[in-house]
């Protein structure tokens, strides 16, 4: 299930406002994207802005939504550029997905072991696994 499901991204967009922290502001420009395709040239412009910022790009949400986002885009290199350093197991499974996305399953399997050495029973490793098999 992802936000732009079941009405997910209207409850987002409403319940987030402008005081949030920031990588709360990234959720909500993720809902934004997904729930509105005209609106994307500018949200990925915002998204642009913030990851300029090396406080901000920084930040592991903002990473893990630049790299959906630009996913979704279809460009894998800059979302790699985003998620390549990894630091959350979020982050590290999406760099698996963008691998097979690529068809490149010898690096989404290196990235996979590198999950399992770090958390062999993590969800995400387990999932991570599983995407691998098929």
């Amino acid at each position: 299930m992802t936000i732009g499901q079941f009405g997910m991204t209207d409850l987002i967009i409403s319940e987030i406002d402008e005081a949030a922290a920031t990588p709360l502001q990234a959720v909500k420009l993720l809902a934004m994207y997904l729930s509105s395709p005209e609106n994307k040239e500018s949200t990925i412009s915002s998204l642009r802005e913030w990851l300029a910022d090396p406080t901000v790009g920084n930040n592991a949400t903002i990473r893990l939504v630049a790299g959906t986002i630009f996913m979704h885009e279809e460009d894998y290199n800059e979302a790699l550029k985003h998620t390549h350093s990894g630091g959350t197991m979020d982050l590290h499974a999406l760099n698996v997905q963008i691998f097979i996305k690529m068809h490149r399953l010898d690096y989404a399997e290196k990235q996979l072991r590198v999950m399992q050495q770090i958390d062999e029973d993590h969800t995400l490793t387990q999932l991570a696994s599983r995407c691998m098999n098929y």
